[in-house]
């Protein structure tokens, strides 16, 4: 696996560095003129920005943070998140901590938990627990997420969008796309297999209404459009194409994207 993507990485890099001026120019900003990228979060990013889950996604995620740091001007890129998000992270850490407090770690427990198909959240749980001699509980683990999300955030230079969601509550293409997205699940079975609740499906739709109201009408590349939302989540990506049609620059990245992206700037 990774040699394949070593190998992809290296041919979109040269492919990038060959690009005529006259592109470059296009998509880039001209000397003194400044562009902004601002990235809105989902759930299953923050996840892996706090290493809170063993995914496959981690690397790109881990990848983009370190890209961001090292833009050069005069491009810059910020990481924002709605308070929404910030719900239904605590939502699922809420969850996860209810799991995690129903097993006693020892050195068994963990090198089967690693070996099966147990979820990524929990099995970062439990390697932290491994790491601190087992003496870590699931509430010392998770209590951090609850009570210092803010600090945490900020360490990590993600702003909090506060307010900017409150208007979708009522908002009437937010709610007929949300009930769309829950019938689709109710009548698909592929949709069964990872069926979401409603509570994620409409956090899902007022990301995607936030992101679409924020974009300019026509925008030629992503740092044209300015606004995107990253995410780990496939099934989200793939109802962003549909609600597209395929065209324009999409509205959700996977954080691989971004990477390749900002590896030409």
């Amino acid at each position: 696996r990774k040699y394949i993507l070593r190998l992809l990485n290296s041919y979109f890099f040269q492919s990038a560095v060959s690009l005529p001026r006259f592109v470059t120019e296009k998509a880039f900003a001209r000397p003194g003129q400044e562009r902004r990228l601002r990235l809105v979060l989902d759930t299953n990013f923050l996840f892996s920005l706090f290493k809170l889950h063993s995914n496959p996604s981690n690397e790109a995620v881990s990848m983009l943070q370190d890209l961001i740091s090292r833009v050069p001007k005069p491009f810059s890129v910020d990481m924002y998140v709605l308070p929404s998000t910030i719900d239904e992270f605590h939502r699922s850490i809420t969850y996860y901590q209810g799991v995690a407090e129903r097993i006693r770690p020892t050195t068994g427990i963990v090198s089967a938990a690693v070996k099966s198909n147990i979820s990524g959240v929990i099995e970062a749980y439990l390697l932290k627990a491994r790491e601190n001699a087992y003496k870590m509980t699931a509430k010392e683990y998770f209590d951090p997420y609850f009570n210092d999300i803010r600090a945490i955030l900020n360490s990590y230079g993600v702003h909090i969008l506060s307010g900017e969601d409150a208007k979708y509550a009522t908002d009437q293409a937010t709610i007929d796309d949300a009930l769309d997205q829950k019938a689709f699940y109710a009548s698909s079975s592929v949709g069964k297999k990872r069926e979401k609740s409603y509570d994620r499906i409409w956090h899902d739709m007022v990301l995607w209404h936030f992101i679409s109201d924020k974009r300019p009408q026509v925008s030629d590349t992503i740092f044209d459009a300015e606004w995107a939302c990253v995410t780990i989540d496939f099934g989200f990506i793939a109802f962003d194409n549909h609600k597209r049609h395929g065209s324009g620059v999409p509205l959700l990245v996977h954080p691989a994207s971004l990477v390749q992206a900002l590896q030409i700037v």
